[in-house]
């Protein structure tokens, strides 16, 4: 082999070198890349997450206060359905003595005619 085919040679093969160390490093960096994207992504979603979860807790929260409320309020529900049950007996007691006194009324008339 001569020395210019032997010094061809070796630049070819120096840049067949070059031009694999380049792709190496593009598909490196590619990857890099693609890591901190995945990274940040997973960030974000945990910081979701993280959300997510102080709104759970906070409904858990409301939740509790609104049993303890309707607990408290609970006692004076039934009073109030109570109360409405024996509103309802009385406008039927009413019903009838208002029938029994228009019935009163008119044997009174007839009585006194």
């Amino acid at each position: 082999m001569s020395s210019s085919q032997s010094a061809k040679t070796t630049r070819l093969i120096r840049n067949v070198l070059e031009s694999l160390q380049d792709a190496l490093q593009s598909d490196t960096d590619l990857a890099l890349s693609d890591f901190h994207l995945l990274t940040e992504m997973n960030h974000a979603a945990a910081e979701r997450y993280r959300g997510m979860a102080n709104a759970a807790e906070g409904l858990r929260t409301d939740s509790d206060f609104l049993q303890e409320q309707y607990k408290d309020i609970k006692e004076y529900v039934e009073q109030v359905d109570e109360v409405s049950k024996q509103v309802k007996e009385l406008e039927g007691v009413a019903k009838e003595l208002d029938e029994w006194s228009k019935e009163l009324e008119i044997k009174c008339r007839r009585l006194f005619k």
